[in-house]
């Protein structure tokens, strides 16, 4: 007989600004393809997006943007620490 234990806790999940924003544009023109490419700043993949557009006169773009989120237990300060100390830094 297996038995089998739950542990039922309440998480929550934040954004971790340490983490930094990843940007990226993607043309959706049909058989298109092109991207941006990854970028630091929403500004460069915006002005690429504008760029090909204005060459090509596609004007449909999926816009991607990634970021880094923590889960951490709602009453667990230490979860934060142990987080905290496997940014680079």
């Amino acid at each position: 007989m297996i038995r089998s234990v739950y542990r039922f806790e309440d998480l929550s999940i934040e954004h971790v600004p340490e983490g930094g924003v990843i940007w990226e544009v993607f043309c959706a023109a049909y058989q298109c393809g092109q991207g941006s490419g990854p970028q630091d700043d929403q500004e460069p993949a915006q002005r690429w997006a504008l760029s090909h557009s204005g060459a090509t006169s596609h004007n449909l773009f999926r816009r991607v943007v990634t970021d880094h989120a923590d889960v951490m237990y709602a009453d667990a300060p230490a979860a934060e620490k142990e987080r905290d100390s496997l940014l680079p830094r």
